[in-house]
């Protein structure tokens, strides 16, 4: 049996948007999945008590009709903490009238699926050609009019607030996956041209000091540099010398473990990593875009936007299908982990970028090859 495919959203970090009805929630649904569904189901998990989102999960109608998978579904609400659950259907085709909406059997499949694991489904929603239906009307025509309700869009009070939120809904998925997709090939091919330069460097840095000690303490003040440059949230496109560095550097184990443990401090510093991480990931050639892409999903996936990390583990997978940090964070996005307990996961990040190395190592570290790296961090700067 194939793995169940789903977009799923944690309820971290925290954002409060005021939804006071139906139509507020289907303004809201794109801006909590990060773009815009269409033949789609999507689930909005609700604790209990209270308006928190617990999960937003959203999946292919067709997916939805394979046995199994409403149950699936379910279970990640019911997981997730989800005791209610609201369901908006995306569809292509005008509704009818309410009791004629399409798509009908796919809410019921969910409705049966939530009831075993004792989760309420609370309402259900069809959305097509701009307008938005109830499958279960009131009968007013003034609330539930059967020609449906206009759906607000990108002007909408709801809109408003998600954005002034940080929130985005891109046009759909395509334009989700697009923030990977690689730079032109006349860039990617000056970085893999820099990229062998590295290798070389790598190989008579280990010759000359008698071992991969020196080139790997070289790798953590340049990670460290480019790290402190981008602190203030502002990531600038790196020089392809420094680039090359980066990549050739997460293809050590022990780097790129302390490259993970910085992106994973925090929800707030995985927006920058996430965005140095795709920037290294478009203009690296395979297999060296596998790690940054994993750390991008990484990034993602700690900071609530699963739907991105979704599509960046399956990229680092396309990379390389053995890559084991991949591999792990595809099996804790399929099995809904709460990445806000991540820290059950992994420490803090053993590198001191304040004095430049590791926090269990004293004295200064050897710098090796790697001339001012904070003044070449910029495009041109590095050649």
């Amino acid at each position: 049996m194939t793995k169940p495919i789903s977009d799923t959203v944690d309820a971290e970090p925290r954002r409060r948007v005021h939804v006071r009805g139906p139509g507020d929630l289907v303004d809201m649904a794109p801006y909590l999945l990060g773009f815009r569904p269409f033949d789609s189901l999507v689930v909005i998990a609700l604790p209990a008590e209270g308006s928190q989102v617990c999960l937003t999960a959203r999946a292919d109608l067709a997916e939805v009709r394979r046995a199994g998978f409403a149950e699936y579904l379910a279970a990640l609400v019911a997981q997730a903490g989800g005791r209610r659950a609201l369901v908006v259907v995306y569809g292509a085709t005008v509704a009818g009238p309410p009791g004629e909406l399409p798509e009908r059997d796919v809410v019921e499949l969910f409705a049966e699926a939530a009831a075993l694991v004792q989760v309420e489904l609370l309402d259900a929603l069809y959305v097509a050609g701009g307008r938005w239906w109830c499958y279960d009307p009131c009968g007013s025509p003034v609330c539930c009019p059967p020609a449906g309700t206009p759906v607000g869009g990108g002007g909408s009070r709801v809109a408003e607030e998600a954005e002034g939120a940080g929130l985005t809904a891109l046009p759909d998925r395509a334009a989700l996956a697009a923030e990977f997709d690689p730079v032109d090939a006349e860039q990617r091919g000056a970085v893999s041209a820099a990229v062998r330069v590295a290798e070389q460097e790598l190989v008579q840095a280990t010759v000359d000091g008698g071992g991969i000690g020196p080139w790997r303490e070289d790798a953590f003040v340049l990670f460290r540099a480019v790290f402190n440059r981008i602190a203030d949230g502002d990531v600038p496109w790196l020089g392809r010398r420094v680039a090359a560095r980066l990549l050739v550097g997460l293809t050590d184990t022990l780097v790129r473990d302390l490259a993970w443990s910085w992106t994973n401090e925090s929800p707030a510093r995985c927006v920058v990593a996430g965005a140095l991480w795709r920037q290294l990931a478009r203009r690296a050639e395979e297999p060296y875009d596998a790690p940054p892409l994993f750390l991008a999903a990484w990034a993602a996936w700690r900071s609530g936007h699963g739907p991105m990390a979704r599509v960046a583990v399956e990229r680092a997978l396309a990379a390389d299908p053995g890559y084991s940090a991949a591999l792990l964070l595809e099996q804790l996005i399929a099995q809904n982990y709460n990445p806000g307990t991540v820290g059950e996961l992994l420490g803090p990040c053993p590198l001191d970028f304040a004095s430049g190395g590791p926090r269990r190592r004293r004295g200064r570290l050897r710098r090796h090859a790697v001339e001012d790296p904070a003044a070449s961090v910029v495009t041109g700067a590095s050649g």
